[in-house]
């Protein structure tokens, strides 16, 4: 699963909490139960935190993916341009590998920017929904 899906995936967890939790709080305040309608409200806040740090995790795995797929992009480069030496037809390989390789880094490069921005579309989710426990909170107490 790409960290698109997953991010996704999260974003709707964080709706499915959100709604949840506000349902549970209003319910215990409907009764007059102030503490449990906060308790309702700090799990849910919880459980947030908690996706959020799923989230960040998945990042870090996939920025270490990136980072290793460049580093082996790097050392074929390396690799190549050792084993073809100086020649006429070695310099016309060299530069094929070199487009190829710049290529790929460019691929990689938007892989990054992809993951950053997915992330940082999850994190205002998140943020969103923890903001809106807060605000209930506040408002039953």
């Amino acid at each position: 699963m790409d960290y698109a899906t997953y991010c996704a995936e999260l974003s709707a967890e964080a709706d499915r909490i959100t709604q949840a939790s506000l349902a549970a709080a209003r319910a215990c305040a409907s009764q007059g139960d102030a503490g449990g309608a906060k308790r309702e409200l700090r799990a849910g806040t919880q459980e947030l935190r908690l996706l959020k740090q799923q989230a960040n995790a998945a990042a870090a795995d996939v920025r270490l993916q990136i980072q290793e797929q460049r580093v082996a992009v790097d050392k074929k480069g390396r690799t190549i341009a050792n084993i073809v030496g100086r020649g006429t037809f070695g310099t016309a390989l060299r530069g094929g590998m070199a487009r190829s390789r710049t290529t790929q880094n460019a691929q990689l490069s938007r892989m990054k920017n992809d993951l950053a921005l997915e992330k940082a579309r999850l994190d205002a989710v998140v943020d969103r929904a923890t903001l809106t426990l807060a605000q209930e909170g506040n408002r039953l107490g």
